[in-house]
């Protein structure tokens, strides 16, 4: 079992009466009871615009 703390930055809009989408950035990820979580999720030897693509999120939800 891995505990992890992040902080990021994102906001939702509202597309719709029933859409919405949303947009993330993770600009810190530990894991806190072990260090494998920087060289598997956020690949350590990768170049800045691999890490920047695994700490950002885009979407949309449906509201029933």
């Amino acid at each position: 079992m891995n505990a992890f703390a992040t902080a990021g930055l994102g906001f939702n809009y509202k597309i719709s009466s029933r859409f919405n989408g949303y947009v993330t950035y993770y600009f810190y990820k530990d894991n806190l009871t072990g260090s494998n979580s920087f060289y598997y999720d956020w690949e350590q030897s990768g170049n800045k615009i691999r890490r920047f693509i695994k700490s950002f999120g885009l979407g949309i939800n449906y509201t029933l």
